[in-house]
């Protein structure tokens, strides 16, 4: 009985990921080698009684010789999904960093990188790349310190038109739907790859990931359900399931099964896709390995593939203070 649910449970996932591919949606040209009007940056995280152990070092470069630009950023609070936020002016051809542990201490979550115009609407500005250097006591140890880069998400908006407000004259929106409207970014990814992995048994690797809150104005929607399809190095393919509420860092032991099916000396790679309330939900996020058990140890954002159609984030609009 055991073994015809298993069966039944890949087959549906299986089905899930079949409607997936068939969306049409074209592959991604964001990256984070590339600039952009809006950067995501993946984790921040700091302790301010460890901030030797414990900080993260976000860099933001203005790369137009030409024209400088106000950024608004939005700290997303990993347990609560409450936002920050603070803004930067970043002149023609500047290059500024900060803290975590300045900016929103002892907070773990990610961040998004909003050009804005001089009112606070967002603009079109393709010219903003960033990264980020982290620290982190993933242990064995809480005295084992591991460092990490990674480059910040960069999506371009597609035109130089100005967004509307909304009718609460306070806000407006974030359309990541590769269009043609005044508020069209390129599209977000439905799906998301981790490229390889080496075994959990010998190694430990973390899986950073979220789905961006669909407002930084109000309460939104965040969270949901993830769908894993993984392959062990003999090209078969599993499946398995896992909860989402804001943005998680775990173990890639999440994964059912996953020290089982690929175990020590053999090597695998995942496809990840997201839902709530059965619609295909965007994902962001990267790996991290830390090297107390093989040596190697660093960090990568996950491969983006399939597009997702649309995707809407409402933003405060006010002017830079």
């Amino acid at each position: 009985m055991q073994v015809w649910h298993n069966i039944i449970k890949t087959l549906a996932v299986m089905a899930v990921w079949l409607c997936i591919m068939s969306q049409g949606a074209s592959a991604q040209n964001t990256n984070d080698q590339k600039a952009g009007s809006i950067l995501f940056y993946h984790i921040y995280t700091s302790r301010t009684v460890n901030t030797a152990g414990v900080d993260t070092r976000i860099a933001i470069t203005n790369t137009s010789p030409d024209d400088g630009i106000n950024v608004h950023f939005y700290f997303i609070d990993a347990f609560t999904c409450q936002v920050a936020d603070a803004f930067m002016f970043l002149t023609p051809s500047q290059t500024a960093q900060f803290q975590a542990s300045d900016m929103d201490p002892d907070v773990n979550g990610y961040i998004v990188a909003v050009a804005v115009d001089k009112d606070g609407l967002p603009t079109q500005h393709n010219f903003l790349i960033g990264s980020e250097a982290v620290k982190q006591t993933l242990g064995p140890t809480i005295n084992t310190t591991h460092s990490y880069h990674l480059g910040a998400q960069a999506f371009i908006k597609i035109n130089n038109q100005v967004p509307a407000f909304l009718p609460d004259g306070a806000s407006t929106t974030l359309v990541f739907d590769g269009g043609a409207s005044a508020s069209s970014y390129e599209q977000l990814p439905a799906e998301v790859l981790i490229d390889n992995f080496e075994s959990q048994v010998t190694a430990d690797t973390r899986l950073i990931i979220y789905s961006p809150k669909s407002s930084f104005y109000g309460p939104g929607t965040f969270g949901g359900q993830i769908f894993v399809v993984y392959y062990d190095d003999m090209e078969r393919p599993f499946s398995a399931t896992f909860g989402l509420v804001c943005w998680l860092q775990t173990r890639l032991n999440i994964i059912r099964n996953l020290s089982l099916r690929v175990p020590a000396g053999h090597t695998g790679w995942a496809r990840l896709a997201g839902f709530r309330n059965g619609e295909n939900i965007p994902l962001l996020g990267s790996v991290v390995t830390a090297g107390e058990l093989t040596g190697f140890s660093g960090g990568h954002n996950l491969h983006l593939t399939k597009a997702l159609p649309t995707y809407t984030i409402t933003v405060p609009v006010f002017p830079p203070s």
